[in-house]
């Protein structure tokens, strides 16, 4: 009997939306034998059978015969299952089988993808079922039975390595490793494909597919397993909506993973976490499908039927506000970008102020990128925001834009109404003047008022100065030398009571030589009149941070604002990997003026841009900062997290005291420490450190590290040798691996770099099972940094933070 699978091609448009909707057309497919396809330079491309198969649109396909079934015709079959693509060569994997019972595994290479030379002599009796091919870190890397996985430098020499799982049926490489899935629930990861660690699962089905997306990995495989982790170390099991449904592979695409299994199943999830299902038979069948792959519009997945099908619109993508624009006292202009295809109509939606309830301003055809609002009120504000939506549902809201209609003196103006000055600023330029600056966004104001008060002296602001329209600056003079004043303008008209106020800007006037500080002037209370009282303001939006610039600090992002507002809760940051979109990354709380991404991969480009936000709502956003992580080179190790989170990390590292002096007459720092007791005396040790500081004790003597200890997640790391010589300990450092062994008696602790998975004598542990961004680092100039607490604690010893002083205080019992 001859064995032949037939190819379904499922094609859909991608979307991260809970439900896609499928519109299926079927229609004729080649023969097609295999269960993954991927996307390599610009074309799909797949194996099956003993063909090679490529397509451009995911809908035709061409095929090139790689081999032929090592015997008759009827009783042995070729069956190619895995494609990888790296360093100019395409190698596949797979297996012939016959009735006979014999089996024997199956290489090829090419470096065009038409002509096709076997490399797998050399393994005969090794392996006898290859199941797929990934390439990374200049590796090819080959899963099969037998406990063996294969490596190659080039796809023609090959390497079996041994690893303690029978069968790993997919390996995909992501985040600088190669993470692989196979028999009863078996995971496992690798950087270099040679030395594996397997991980728990807590799973005991076959899994076959396996997927990055949303900083998730999703794994599936027999009798509905779903698998997520955030980390590679803690896996949950998932709700996939189905029963009885062996899944076969797991494809990722532009914000939706797809699931493919037997019964014609088709599922989507948004984040791995909640699927629904797509597709589904209604009686059992062996067709299923495999694992896929997407491109920028698409993703396709295989299956073993001679039909796809090509659909699954999704609601329209959210059309991009370029700019809304009074043109009269009645008319505001917007303009958008359309970033969809499929939409069926916009709606404009519009409110007056930036609060209140949304109302339809029009419904518009397809493709339609402009509309003039009319018959407004002069003289007030107004938001907008549009949508499109199709027969699948509503696209995301475009952000507001907003504009105000000229005044034309017709009726009062709404307190909101008039723009309040920004950028204020103040500077002292003697012991008695402090000079003031702003920028004048109003143009119906008829003056401006600055207003005054002596920090931690006076509790109200009082009026110094009414100056007139168009005004952009006052010097305050007379003033006491050596006192802090604050300041804060507003803007007024007749029909008005005034402005917002701009932000608050502070000066201290300056002390001459010889001169004291004047005596304070106490103004009475029964003199202060109503006038000059500041009634408090509606909150309102806080005023948008400006200056944002972004710098290379080792492999991480520095990013640095100036903060306008005095009202802000926070601050959300937002983050686009090269052309891609922004992605709120963080939220921060107020007053902050940086943070650090240290989240990056070389060679990236990443694009930043930050807004305030309070209960009223957010401001504008800041200029765009755009830099570029470069390559590592030299002694500077730079890996991507396994592990890679959205949320920046808010360094805490604030100027520090000196450390105490040390308690004997040897306080002469030493670069290379000794260790004065340890744990083969039997004696105590204690160790002091202090965040960024170079300079700590061990027992009382002060000595002299060569990088200071710093805060990463919420976490103290520093050069681990500091602490491990004094204890007695051993270091070991495998820089192929990227892993640091920490020896002390019996206690053997593995960590590797940039991974938040880690072994305390052999038994595999998380390092924060509470923070998975806690990880081992290299920092300038390719210092290994790693997690104090975890490592000290793992060699018996107590660790005590000081939050106050930052100081670390490690203790090491006699005895132990």
């Amino acid at each position: 009997m001859k064995r032949s699978w037939l190819i379904m091609i499922i094609i859909l448009a991608v979307l991260a939306l809970p439900s896609m909707g499928w519109a299926e057309k079927w229609q004729d497919a080649d023969s097609f034998g295999g269960d993954s396809i991927k996307f390599i330079n610009g074309s799909f491309m797949g194996v099956g059978g003993g063909y090679f198969y490529t397509s451009t649109n995911g809908k035709v396909w061409n095929q090139t015969q790689v081999d032929t079934p090592p015997g008759p015709d009827g009783e042995f079959w070729l069956k190619l299952n895995g494609l990888a693509y790296g360093n100019g060569t395409y190698v596949i994997a797979g297996f012939y089988d016959g009735f006979s019972g014999l089996k024997g595994g199956r290489l090829y290479k090419s470096v065009d993808g038409t002509t096709w030379t076997r490399t797998d002599e050399p393994l005969k009796g090794y392996i006898t079922e290859l199941y797929d091919v990934a390439y990374g870190n200049n590796t090819f890397v080959v899963v099969g039975d037998r406990y063996g996985v294969l490596t190659s430098p080039d796809g023609q020499s090959w390497t079996r390595n041994s690893i303690d799982i029978k069968k790993l049926h997919r390996v995909i490489f992501v985040n600088n490793t190669f993470v692989a899935v196979g028999l009863e629930g078996a995971i496992a990861t690798s950087t270099d494909g040679r030395t594996w660690l397997r991980c728990n699962s807590g799973s005991t089905e076959d899994l076959h597919g396996i997927a990055f997306g949303e900083n998730t990995y999703v794994a599936v495989g027999w009798k509905n397993t779903i698998l997520t982790s955030h980390d590679l170390v803690h896996w949950l099991p998932q709700d996939s909506k189905t029963k009885n449904v062996s899944l076969q592979g797991v494809t990722y695409g532009k914000g939706v993973f797809v699931a493919g299994g037997d019964k014609e199943t088709i599922l989507s999830s948004p984040d791995g976490h909640n699927w629904s299902v797509e597709k589904q038979s209604e009686v059992y069948t062996y067709s299923s499908y495999g694992q896929g792959a997407c491109d920028n519009n698409i993703i396709v997945i295989p299956g073993k039927k001679a039909v796809f099908s090509t659909g699954a619109f999704l609601p329209p993508i959210s059309p991009v506000f370029a700019e809304a624009v009074a043109v009269s006292p009645n008319q505001i202009n917007l303009t958008w970008k359309d970033k969809a295809n499929n939409e069926t109509a916009f709606i404009v939606w519009y409110r007056e102020g930036d609060s209140g309830a949304w109302s339809t301003a029009a419904t518009l055809p397809a493709n339609t990128t402009e509309f003039s609002h009319q018959g407004l009120s002069s003289g007030r504000p107004y938001e907008y925001r549009v949508g499109a939506y199709n027969q699948y549902g509503y696209s995301k809201y475009t952000s507001d834009a907003s504009a105000m209609t000229p005044f034309t003196g017709v009726g009062p103006l709404p307190v909101s109404g008039m723009m309040a000055p920004t950028g204020l600023s103040a500077k002292a330029v003697s012991a008695s003047r402090i000079d003031l600056n702003w920028t004048d966004n109003a143009w119906q104001e008829t003056g401006y008022v600055v207003w005054r008060r002596e920090v931690d002296e006076d509790i109200i602001y009082t009026r110094v100065a009414v100056l007139g329209a168009d005004a952009t600056e006052y010097s305050d003079t007379g003033l006491p030398s050596g006192r802090t004043f604050e300041y804060k303008v507003g803007a007024f008209n007749p029909d008005i009571i005034s402005s917002p106020y701009s932000n608050v800007a502070s000066a201290r006037t300056k002390i001459e030589l010889g001169d004291q500080p004047s005596n304070k002037i106490v103004i009475p209370r029964d003199m202060i009149t109503r006038k000059d009282i500041v009634i408090p303001q509606v909150m309102l939006p806080p005023a948008a941070p400006s200056g944002l610039a972004a710098t290379i600090d080792g492999t991480a992002i520095q990013l640095t604002w100036t903060d306008n507002a005095d009202n802000e809760t926070g601050f959300k940051v937002e983050r686009k990997v090269g052309n891609g979109f922004f992605i709120q990354a963080a939220t921060i709380e107020a007053d902050a003026t940086d943070c650090l991404d240290s989240e990056t991969v070389p060679g990236t480009s990443y694009t930043y841009r930050v807004k305030a936000f309070n209960e009223r709502g957010d401001s504008e956003y800041s200029n765009q900062a755009l830099v570029t992580v470069p390559q590592s080179s030299g002694n500077l190790i730079s890996i991507e997290p396994r592990n890679p989170v959205p949320n920046l990390i808010i360094p805490d590292i604030p100027d520090l005291p000196e450390p105490p002096p040390a308690t004997d007459d040897t306080a002469t720092p030493e670069v290379n420490p000794t260790t004065e007791q340890n744990a083969g005396t039997g004696q105590s040790t204690t160790i002091c450190l202090y965040l960024g500081q170079k300079s700590y004790e061990v027992n009382g003597k002060t000595l002299q590290m060569d990088a200071a200890p710093i805060n990463r997640s919420g976490r103290t790391l520093l050069p681990i040798r500091y602490v491990a010589d004094p204890l007695g300990a051993n270091i070991d450092w495998d820089g192929g691996s990227g892993k640091a062994t920490v020896t002390l008696g019996d206690q053997v602790i593995e960590v590797w770099l940039n991974q938040s998975g880690a072994r305390i004598n052999s038994r595999a542990v998380s390092i924060d099972p509470d923070n998975p961004t806690v990880t081992p680092v290299t920092v300038p100039p390719g210092r290994t940094m790693l997690p104090l607490r975890f490592v000290a604690e793992a060699l018996g010893c107590d660790v005590v933070y000081s939050p106050t002083s930052k100081r670390v205080t490690v203790s090491y019992p006699a005895g132990h």
